[in-house]
């Protein structure tokens, strides 16, 4: 037997009885879930902020980072519907998988921001990129060894003012109001 929650709310329930427990650790950058609730909301209510509706559909094309999981949760805070496509699908299959979902906006990370852009030229509709970076998420020391080694090659994104910067687009959704939470059966 399932309780009659969303994925949001078991998460918030765990937070609610182990707010200092760790939810997620990425390189020893370690995440309560009392700061996961805090992220989760603040993504939801930017995703708010860009139109995003119960009902509608985020592409969340990323690898098994925080901004991942942090998108994942919000989506499903606020009734919308995530989109996972693996970060190496082909141009042919992200156009593919924006289309048939009809998702307004497309979240990846900053190594396949090109191919994204690529492919948006052949969707048949307007989507909005949001570009997360890895590095904004590791620990400092880690933070400027990547942005030494790798991250300097994605520094300049997004690029032709195609979307969004992760941490710009936190910040649209400060003031934004989140909705009630409700559960719907799907049976």
């Amino acid at each position: 037997n399932y309780p009659d929650l969303t994925m949001f709310q078991m998460v918030e329930r765990m937070a609610d009885s182990n707010p200092n427990a760790i939810a997620y650790e990425l390189y020893g950058n370690k995440t309560t879930y009392s700061e996961f609730i805090q992220k989760i909301e603040a993504v939801g209510r930017a995703m708010i902020g860009l139109g995003i509706r119960k009902g509608d559909a985020v592409t969340i094309c990323m690898p098994n980072i925080p901004q991942a999981l942090d998108c994942f949760y919000a989506l499903d805070r606020i009734g919308a519907i995530a989109n996972m496509i693996h970060p190496q699908s082909a141009v042919n299959e992200i156009i593919f998988y924006l289309n048939i979902s009809e998702s307004k906006v497309i979240v990846v990370p900053d190594m396949f921001y090109e191919k994204v852009l690529e492919a948006l030229k052949s969707v048949d509709h307007e989507v909005t990129v949001i570009v997360a970076r890895i590095q904004d998420e590791l620990p400092l020391h880690m933070k400027v060894l990547y942005t030494v080694k790798a991250g300097k090659d994605y520094l300049k994104f997004p690029l032709k003012g195609q979307g969004i910067l992760w941490t710009d687009f936190i910040k649209t959704g400060q003031q934004i109001a989140l909705p009630e939470i409700t559960f719907e059966k799907y049976r």
